[in-house]
């Protein structure tokens, strides 16, 4: 089996409203910052990354200090493969709420617009790799979980289906939200 997991929630103070250069700051802020200690993980996936085999993380503060608060025993493999999908910054000279702001970024580094590290498809490529990665683990180990990210866990979980991996019914799609896939 393998498990993807959304890492808790960072621990940044409230953004409502900002410029494009809010947006930056509040972007590499967001990539820098541990998780918030008050927003504690759900027991079934404190179970599913310590029943695991191999757990994975990728190298954003985030996602592994949400992997070393959920794990027991033993720390994460820590790899930049499970990073993040890039979110574009629109140049738009307004003032907008942060959801606005990301779904735009979103929209933008979808549609290639914007100066971003990684394309679509490049992205796509990577989580193909990283499908082989956690399917190599959960052979090896008998299981594997990934402690990641929403937009790149769902690009793994593409490819997970792609190579026959059965989904389980994701369990939210927020902040320490999960999804369990079976062996083909």
């Amino acid at each position: 089996m393998l498990t993807l997991i959304r890492h808790g929630r960072p621990n940044l103070l409230p953004w409502r409203w900002g410029r494009r250069s809010d947006f930056v700051s509040f972007l590499q802020e967001f990539n820098s910052v541990s998780i918030d200690p008050a927003w504690a993980p759900p027991d079934i996936v404190v179970r599913r990354v310590n029943a695991a085999g191999s757990v994975f993380c990728s190298t954003a503060a985030r996602a592994h200090t949400s992997a070393e608060w959920l794990l027991v025993d033993r720390l994460p493999i820590i790899d930049a493969r499970f990073a993040e999908a890039p979110v574009a910054v629109p140049p738009l000279p307004l003032a907008m709420p942060l959801s606005a702001w990301i779904a735009l970024g979103r929209l933008a580094w979808l549609a290639g617009l914007g100066m971003v590290p990684e394309t679509p498809r490049q992205a796509c490529d990577r989580a193909e790799i990283a499908a082989d990665l956690l399917t190599a683990a959960a052979q090896r180990h008998g299981s594997a979980a990934l402690v990641g990210h929403g937009w790149f866990n769902r690009l793994i979980g593409t490819a997970l289906l792609s190579r026959g991996w059965r989904a389980e019914p994701a369990a939210g799609h927020g902040y320490w939200a999960h999804r369990d896939f079976l062996p083909p």
